[in-house]
Order: structure tokens, then sequence, then C-alpha cells
């Protein structure tokens, strides 16, 4: 059998283990028995069908409010397997599984890529989006629940860039040479990466992707882990979130929260020695 052969069918075999993994009866139990109060606690989870893989996702989805140690732990763990590939994240496939035909970005055939090619899916999606926002591209429009998706995708990996795959492939040398004592998590890599962005030594690939999700952030502030730890008190206080007050423009929307609060800070609303303001003006 050709080397390329094995790889593609072990490619395969993995990814199959990894799909039985999140839907297997007994793996589902185990996260009813562990997170039983907060499978309780939070009312999506507790009505999601048994037996498909929907309850892992769904605690996947929510992990930053799960407050059980052992229950966190877990889903933690259930998180770096399910952002391996796309294809696992309940739901993604379905919603935009037409907008990767359209768009041509790369197959969503099991085995027909290696596992980095999941990432580059999620990665062209996300420039299509972008471009479609700056009014770059408009001949193949992205559906609506597949933006929905990608930027859902985008948020929940907003706290650890491992989990962003095409970022962290693009970045790991970087990673190394700006922010090696720099720890994971509470999207401190990001930060610290966006920080060196224009630096010589930046490597183009990692800059541009550094730059995608700079953009992603722009249509939905949630994208940055750190921008929502320290905003959302604030933003709801002054009333600046409502989506009946956001404009629908995607791109136009970041500008629109923050001259909210700027507004805030000029009626006396809002202090600025809040730790908010520190985080957007840099």
């Amino acid at each position: 059998m050709e080397e390329t052969e094995i790889a593609v069918d072990c490619n395969h075999l993995l990814w199959n283990y990894k799909l039985n993994l999140t839907m297997d009866p007994k793996f589902e139990s185990v996260a009813m028995e562990i997170c039983k109060s907060t499978i309780t606690e939070i009312k999506e989870c507790s009505e999601e069908e048994r037996g498909k893989g929907y309850l892992v996702s769904c605690l996947v989805d929510h992990r930053g409010n799960i407050t059980e140690y052992q229950c966190h732990q877990y889903i933690t763990k259930m998180t770096s397997i399910v952002f391996s590939d796309y294809r696992l994240i309940c739901g993604f496939m379905d919603k935009c599984r037409e907008d990767i035909n359209t768009l041509r970005c790369g197959s969503i055939n099991v085995g027909e890529k290696d596992i980095h090619s999941q990432g580059e899916v999620i990665a062209c999606l996300e420039k299509a989006l972008v471009r479609e926002a700056e009014q770059q591209d408009q001949a193949h429009p992205i559906r609506e629940e597949c933006k929905k998706s990608i930027m859902r995708v985008a948020e929940l990996s907003s706290d650890d860039f491992h989990l962003d795959r095409f970022l962290y492939f693009s970045c790991r040398e970087d990673r190394e040479r700006f922010c090696g004592n720099t720890q994971a998590g509470e999207g401190k890599v990001y930060k610290c990466l966006f920080s060196h962005k224009f630096e010589e030594a930046m490597s183009e690939k990692c800059r541009e992707a550094l730059t995608t999700r700079q953009k992603l952030i722009t249509q939905d502030y949630k994208v940055s882990y750190s921008l929502t730890k320290a905003c959302r008190a604030d933003l709801r206080k002054h009333r600046c979130n409502l989506d009946t007050n956001m404009p629908r423009a995607r791109e136009a929307r970041l500008s629109y929260l923050l001259l909210c609060l700027e507004s805030a800070v000029h009626r006396g609303g809002w202090r600025r020695e809040s730790v908010c303001v520190h985080v957007y003006e840099g």
C-alpha cells in the first residue's frame, strides 16, 4: 500500500473514532453523570436530544458558564477533540456545506485531506465573510445560518488560540518568537500576537491570520475574549448591546458599541479607569 493511502486511511479511522466518541451513548452518559447540575442549569443542554452527540456539543458551546470543577475539566478536554475537526462541531457542516462547496473552500469528504486542512476550511469561510462585509465580493453571499455558525466558532475559540486551528498553525513560530512566555487561555496569546503584528520579524502568514480575526472582531465583539470579559458589564449597564439598536451592517457593530460606551464617558456614566476602556484603547 502506498504511503499516501496509509495516511488517508489513518486520518479516516481517526476521524471516525473522534466522531463515534462524541456520539457514543456511554460517552454521553459520563457527561450526564459528571455534569448533572450543569445540564440542569443550562436549559438549552437539558433539552437536547440524547444519543446524537448534541449534549456534549451543547456543553462545549456553553463551557464559559460551567462552574462545576470536574465538569469544566471534562468539557475542556472534549473541546480540544471537537475543535480539531470542524465536522465534529455540531451542526456546522449542515449549515455551511452549501457555502463550502460554492466558495470552493475545500473538501468536506472524510479522509481527502490531512487534519490541518480542516482549519483551512473555516479560515476560507472567514475570509469570504470578511470580503463580503467589506463589499469586495458579492458574487457568492454566505447564507445567514452559515454566517452565524462561522462567527460562533470564532467566538468559541476566542479564549484559547489552540482552538483556532488555522491561526495556530500559521502562528506557531511567531508565538514562540514573540509570546513564548505568555500563558495560553483567556485570549492572552491573541492579545500578545496582535501587539507584535507589525513587527518586521512577524511572518506574513501569521499577520494575515491575525488580520482576519481582527476583522471578525469588528463584526462581533464577542470574537475577542478580552473585550467581552472586560466590557460585558459596561455594555449591559449602558444598554449598548441591545439587538434593537445594533446596526445591520456587521462591520459597523464594534464601532457602534465603542461609540455607545464613549458617549457614556461624556455623560459621566462610565469611569475612565474602567477595565473595559483600557482594553479597547489598546
